[in-house]
């Protein structure tokens, strides 16, 4: 199944189904030496693919490569043969995405509601298409950019193929 979030949130998720080639044991112990440990997902020097937590059948993994660090996190379980992995924006990256549009929010609307009368109706609609630009193309560009190439590279250590459910 290929799903990438319809649903009425502010940030973009994508939700995979995929199916291994190989045995599950050794396409976990290949994750495990391709992967750094790390408890909180924190960025570090590493000459390995991911940085993460693999307990049992679930990871959870940020990429290792330095322009794509803290953006995405990889959730995932795998079971009987077949797995699951859901790609989020990483929440210490969510809370400062939301405390900057919320701040930038503000003053745009501060003017308004303190009754400034010599701010032009153009500063308003050129503040909230910047809002919906940066939302909708800026991060939707860049989480489906960093989010692809994240897919790609756990496809490449883990050897499976993305299974297509239609309905």
């Amino acid at each position: 199944m290929i799903r990438d979030s319809t649903r009425m949130t502010f940030f973009p998720t994508k939700e995979r189904t995929f199916k291994l080639h190989g045995k599950q044991i050794e396409s976990l112990e290949r994750l495990q030496r391709k992967t750094e440990r790390s408890e909180n997902l924190t960025s570090q020097h590493t000459d390995k693919s991911f940085i993460g937590i693999i307990t049992g059948n679930q990871f959870q993994l940020i990429s290792s490569a330095v322009s794509k660090r803290p953006l995405c996190v990889m959730k995932g379980d795998i079971q009987d043969g077949k797995g699951y992995v859901k790609v989020e924006i990483y929440k210490p990256l969510k809370l400062l995405i939301s405390i900057f549009l919320f701040v930038f929010s503000i003053a745009i609307l501060l003017p308004l509601l303190l009754g400034a009368k010599n701010f032009p109706p153009a500063f308003y609609v050129m503040g909230f298409g910047l809002i919906l630009f940066f939302r909708f193309v800026l991060i939707k560009f860049m989480f489906k950019t960093i989010s692809d190439t994240s897919l790609n590279s756990l496809s490449d250590v883990l050897d499976f193929e993305w299974t297509i459910n239609y309905q």
